[in-house]
């Protein structure tokens, strides 16, 4: 038996789940704007920063919160009933983890390590664009974003100057 992503809907695995998801895609994109490195395609992506802890030891930081906040939200929504309402809520959970984190950087690391903190939880209240978006990038225009459910499958819905996309688990449709 196959279960489905919580997320999503689509076929769950470790790699789906930390980082094929559309939502763990979008906070990737994130924690790489933050951080500046491209993290996230796969546990490589992140792993090579790890054999250089001292060296990117804020970039560790920020990315073990990220896969740990992943894993917590879709905990809760598999153990304790929660629902999944924005990728701003995944988001806000990895900033509060670290900022409990804090007291674990470095007086040396910690000016990096707040500036790039700040810098994430302004992400958490700004519109979001879905990756992959045909007009992804082109205006810089606030959108919106909404998901909606057909049958099992979720679709999310984002606005960009004034025409709807929408994202299936294979792509995009619209625009």
């Amino acid at each position: 038996m196959t279960s489905l992503a919580y997320f999503c809907m689509e076929n769950e695995s470790v790699h789906h789940l930390f980082f094929g998801c559309v939502v763990a895609k979008q906070l990737w994109v994130y924690v790489s704007e933050v951080i500046g490195k491209d993290v996230g395609s796969s546990f490589e992506s992140i792993g090579s920063l790890w054999l250089s802890n001292k060296r990117f030891l804020v970039a560790n930081m920020f990315c073990s919160a990220a896969l740990w906040g992943l894993w917590k939200l879709r905990n809760s929504l598999c153990f304790q009933g929660c629902r999944w309402k924005d990728v701003k809520i995944l988001i806000q959970l990895v900033v509060s983890m670290l900022q409990n984190w804090r007291l674990l950087c470095p007086k040396e690391n910690l000016l990096d390590f707040n500036q790039k903190l700040e810098k994430l939880r302004t992400i958490a209240t700004r519109p979001h664009l879905l990756p992959g978006c045909p007009r992804y990038g082109k205006t810089g225009r606030a959108i919106s974003t909404n998901m909606r459910s057909i049958g099992n499958t979720k679709l999310f819905q984002q606005t960009c100057e004034g025409t709807p996309c929408w994202l299936r688990g294979n792509g995009w449709e619209g625009g």
